[in-house]
């Protein structure tokens, strides 16, 4: 999984960050947060 994050600049989405696994998607703005891509995905039933 790869994460994008976006933001909007004036009609239009602009790239800010990307993440793919065993990354973190880290931004400052609007507000500063760290999101581990790993902890979105559900644990696999065996």
């Amino acid at each position: 999984m790869e994460l994008h994050l976006q933001r909007l600049a004036g009609d239009r989405y602009v790239p800010v960050a990307v993440a793919g696994p065993g990354r973190e998607l880290v931004s400052g703005e609007p507000f500063a947060f760290t999101l581990e891509v790993a902890s979105l995905l559900g644990r696999r039933r065996g």
